[in-house]
């Protein structure tokens, strides 16, 4: 998909997408370098929600990429820094995702080697996308270079601490043969949610209740690429009702364009046994997820700004996922309420543009535009943020003033508005 800043949180990424190879069948595996009873530790990066970690695709130099359980095949989005690569084997495809627009081509490729940090996998499948359509290093403010879900998921199981930035690769043959136990004997587990793998993504069961007072059972694609908190397509369902206090906005690109819709806030959603009220959810116009809903029966998706709210372990040879909260459970859910979207030319150089304004907008209202680059932001200049610090600011500042001081052309223009939570 991508960028797209949105999410319960409207400033942030969405990078998902359905991505279709043809019906090819996974093939790759890999194998533990060295032999140990000790499970592999992968420190990574979190911007915007996502999950960054360290990859090499045969003899490249080292990669990163956005770890996201709902792509089947690794993808390169991008050699943004001309890094080193080279691919087996590649043939010309299409590929088409979320968004209103047409498919993009891609090299698709087999027989490939992917190597993470105490792990070597053989014959994987990977795409090079021949257009840069997610435009992630600008967007999340350093050099990346694509996805990788599945070839990980299958092979391990995959435990996720948000707080402590760590990913953790288990044995599936070696983890907690307890639950397995339990299980089996038909037991409930706290913190366990069953999941059901489709076509090598994950899926649950949740239950929402609208502001309408309905309550709904709603079939969710888990998404760990996206930052938001869930999204609902009203299109599957005529009882997902978007309320009537959203806001129409720029969602965020898929592989196929550009993703527009509403943002409102739900009344409760339940995950498992935990719940959470006063949600932000984003409901995608119809165009926009067609492809989507044409490949299943979910009713939506839900993202990483719940999924951060845990220590999360995926066990996809066991039909499970668990969930023990973390200390961001109880914070609330914010989304961008100035309506501005904001990205960076040069990843690593304190360089912000703003490259999106919401229409009615209070940013808009006060005269601000995209291509503008910020220079201060409350009296600080931007060179002391990174993307994400200023991201965090545009979201996280409901009831107060925003001052910005930007540049456009050769003018330099003060603009200042309230920052209100309208839904």
């Amino acid at each position: 998909m991508k960028r797209f800043l949105f999410g319960c949180i409207l400033s942030v990424f969405w990078i998902t997408g359905f991505v279709s190879v043809q019906a090819q069948e996974l093939i790759g595996n890999f194998d533990i370098i060295k032999k140990s009873k000790k499970p592999i530790v992968i420190p990574f990066k979190l911007v915007h929600n996502l999950i960054l970690i360290p990859m090499r695709i045969n003899d490249s130099d080292t990669l990163q990429f956005v770890l996201d359980t709902v792509v089947s095949t690794a993808i390169i989005t991008g050699l943004p820094n001309g890094e080193h690569l080279s691919l087996n084997y590649t043939k010309e495809i299409e590929l088409s995702g979320l968004g209103e627009g047409e498919s993009v081509k891609a090299l698709y490729s087999t027989g490939n080697t992917l190597q993470l940090d105490g792990a070597v996998g053989y014959n994987h499948e990977v795409l090079f996308l021949l257009e840069d359509v997610f435009h992630l290093s600008s967007s999340m403010g350093t050099f990346v270079h694509g996805l990788v879900g599945y070839d990980i998921f299958k092979n391990f199981v995959v435990e996720i601490n948000y707080v402590k930035k760590r990913l953790i690769l288990h044995d599936p043959d070696r983890y907690n043969k307890k639950i397995d136990r339990r299980l089996a004997k038909g037991k409930d587990i706290k913190g366990v949610v069953p999941i059901v793998i489709e076509k090598s993504k994950p899926y649950m069961t949740a239950l929402a209740t609208q502001k309408n007072g309905e309550t709904l059972q709603l079939k969710l694609l888990i998404d760990s690429g996206a930052s938001h908190a869930v999204s609902l397509y009203s299109v599957t369902n005529d009882d997902i009702e978007v309320p009537r206090e959203n806001i129409r906005s720029f969602l965020g690109a898929g592989l196929s364009g550009e993703l527009y819709g509403y943002i409102a806030r739900l009344k409760d959603i339940k995950v498992g046994k935990y719940g959470f009220e006063e949600l932000v959810a984003t409901y995608p116009e119809e165009k926009g997820i067609r492809k989507a809903v044409m490949s299943s029966d979910r009713n939506g998706s839900l993202g990483s700004e719940i999924l951060r709210r845990f220590k999360v372990v995926f066990n996809y040879k066991r039909n499970y996922m668990m969930l023990k909260p973390n200390r961001d459970f109880k914070k609330p859910f914010n989304y961008n309420i100035s309506g501005i979207e904001v990205t960076t030319p040069v990843p690593g150089i304190p360089i912000y543009e703003i490259s999106q304004v919401r229409e009615d907008s209070p940013a808009e209202k006060a005269g601000l535009s995209s291509g503008d680059q910020l220079i201060m932001i409350n009296g600080v200049n931007v060179t002391r943020f990174s993307l994400n610090e200023i991201i965090d600011i545009l979201q996280n500042r409901a009831g107060r003033k925003l001052r910005v001081f930007v540049q456009r052309y050769n003018k330099y223009i003060k603009a200042e508005f309230d920052m209100n939570d309208n839904i």
